[in-house]
């Protein structure tokens, strides 16, 4: 099964154990996606069918991965500091 497609039948996965107010399960269930890149914070923190779950510490963990997803270079030291000499004109 593709990563796009096996997220989002996790993700109502997710939603239904959010809505159970299971708190542990979506934490366990989306890890590994998100360490395979899962880059939409946005979606996440707006999501009404996951409010249940943005109180807690390890959603707030997974939201922070998705936007080190979503722009890597911001948070490599590496990158960084080339994307620094780029603006100062170097």
């Amino acid at each position: 099964m593709p990563p796009a497609a096996a997220l989002f039948g996790e993700y109502g996965e997710a939603a239904v154990y959010s809505a159970m107010n299971n708190r542990k399960k979506p934490s366990s269930t989306w890890r590994k996606r998100f360490q395979q890149g899962y880059a939409q914070p946005e979606v996440l923190s707006t999501d009404p069918n996951l409010a249940a779950l943005h109180t807690d510490p390890r959603f707030a963990q997974l939201v922070e991965q998705a936007k080190k997803n979503q722009r890597p270079c911001a948070y490599t030291t590496e990158n960084r500091q080339l994307i620094s000499g780029w603006a100062n004109g170097a």
